[in-house]
């Protein structure tokens, strides 16, 4: 994908996403993480073994692999239908079974977040406002089955380094 120089939009899912005009798969692929915070997230995900993992912005779908890969379900939120389209294929060609919600975050999360989860969800977003939503509504028992030592991951695509955190139980309420 990193040679490929199509264009992500070819107007078959109709208008492009908010950052997709005039972009290349190569373009969008060298947004994405870099190995060193792809391995982190796996680590993450392999030493708390959640059922459940949803992540906020998948591009084409590199983190929500590492996820998938170190186990249990990942339900991956994309705005592009083109860069989503991008991560399944990527996804099946490893092999890999996720979830897709294709929207604006809040325009999908709020109801994506009433379904019932189990116990051990945790979260993988990229923008802290979702982060703060997604507290925001645990709090107010809209997404009751999140679990208080859920680990949150916050990685930034544009981040010239590795930002992840990992945050336990009540120090969520730190990040409002």
């Amino acid at each position: 994908m990193l040679r490929d120089n199509s264009p992500v939009v070819d107007g078959s899912l109709g208008p492009a996403g908010p950052y997709d005009e005039g972009q290349s798969i190569a373009d969008v692929c060298r947004v994405s993480k870099p190995p060193r915070s792809a391995r982190l997230l796996y680590s993450l995900a392999a030493e708390y073994r959640p059922q459940t993992v949803l992540e906020l912005g998948t591009n084409v779908g590199i983190s929500a692999a590492y996820l998938a890969a170190a186990g249990g379900q990942v339900t991956t939120f994309e705005a592009s239908p083109y860069r989503l389209r991008l991560a399944r294929i990527l996804h099946q060609q490893l092999g890999l079974e996720l979830g897709y919600v294709q929207g604006l975050f809040d325009e999908t999360l709020p109801s994506t977040l009433e379904r019932p989860w189990p116990n051990d969800a945790h979260v993988a977003p990229e923008h802290v406002d979702q982060l703060r939503q997604l507290i925001k509504a645990r709090q107010a028992k809209k997404a009751p089955h999140t679990r208080d030592s859920g680990v949150v991951a916050i990685d930034g695509a544009h981040a010239v380094r590795v930002r992840s955190v990992a945050v336990h139980g009540p120090k969520l309420q730190d990040l409002e």
